[in-house]
C-alpha cells in the first residue's frame, strides 16, 4: 500500500517563501534611466544589436541568426535605430 510522503522547503535545500520575500526587498533595485518604454525599448535594442555585430567582426547575417531573425529585418531594425549596418543587399 503506497505511504503519503511530504516534502517541505527544508528537506530541498530550498529558501522558505517568507525568506525569499525578504531576500528580494533587500536587493537594491537596478539604477533606470529616465524615458518612456519605446525609448527604453529601443535603448535596449542598440545595444543588444551592436554586441552582437561586435562579437560576429561585423557580419550582419551571423549577428541576424544570434539574435534569432531574419538578416533582412535585424537591417530593417537597425536602420529604424539609426544604426550603420553597412550595406544593404539587393
Amino acid at each position: 500500500m503506497p505511504e503519503i510522503v511530504t516534502l517541505h522547503a527544508d528537506d530541498l535545500d530550498l529558501m522558505p517563501t517568507e525568506r525569499l520575500a525578504a531576500a528580494d526587498q533587500t536587493r537594491p533595485a537596478p539604477e533606470l534611466d529616465q524615458g518612456d518604454l519605446r525609448t527604453r525599448v529601443d535603448d535596449f535594442q542598440r545595444q543588444l544589436i551592436r554586441q552582437r555585430l561586435i562579437a560576429q567582426g561585423g557580419n550582419v547575417a551571423a549577428a541576424a541568426r544570434t539574435l534569432g531573425m531574419d538578416r533582412g529585418n535585424l537591417v530593417r531594425l537597425a536602420n529604424r535605430l539609426g544604426l550603420d549596418v553597412g550595406p544593404r543587399r539587393g
